[in-house]
């Protein structure tokens, strides 16, 4: 799946995990998100780019995706992700907006990359 004008495999998943995306839906199960471990590499791509990453546009790179889930110990993981990759979907289509923040509730763009939003997270973890 190319990313940003280079090719990105997905076999990167599989091994050099470094850190951790969490999604989850407001009014949703909070048991029910999303959580997926990235290389290191794509934390200077924007959260729109990984967004577009983690739910490709077609059924084929989709299932590519898939085949990585843990679903031995979770089964509904599939479904979960299904659900994110319908709803990453209808925004593209303009069918709904969607917003972002970090788990402090501070809102993140689209455009912000990985690294500024973790850096946000730091310092939010460190407030006291």
């Amino acid at each position: 799946m190319p990313m940003g004008g280079e090719e990105t495999s997905l076999d990167v998943l599989e091994s050099d995990q470094v850190w951790v995306l969490k999604l989850v839906l407001d009014g949703m199960d909070p048991n029910d998100f999303l959580e997926v471990k990235l290389p290191k590499h794509l934390v200077h791509y924007s959260l729109d780019q990984v967004l577009d990453y983690l739910f490709p546009r077609t059924f084929a790179d989709q299932t590519k995706i898939e085949r990585l889930l843990d679903t031995d110990s979770n089964p509904d993981l599939t479904d979960i992700y299904f659900i994110f990759s319908d709803i990453w979907d209808e925004y593209h289509r303009g069918l709904c907006v969607l917003s972002f923040s970090t788990e402090w509730d501070n809102p993140l763009k689209l455009s912000n990359t990985i690294s500024q939003a973790m850096c946000a997270c730091l310092k939010e973890s460190n407030v006291g």
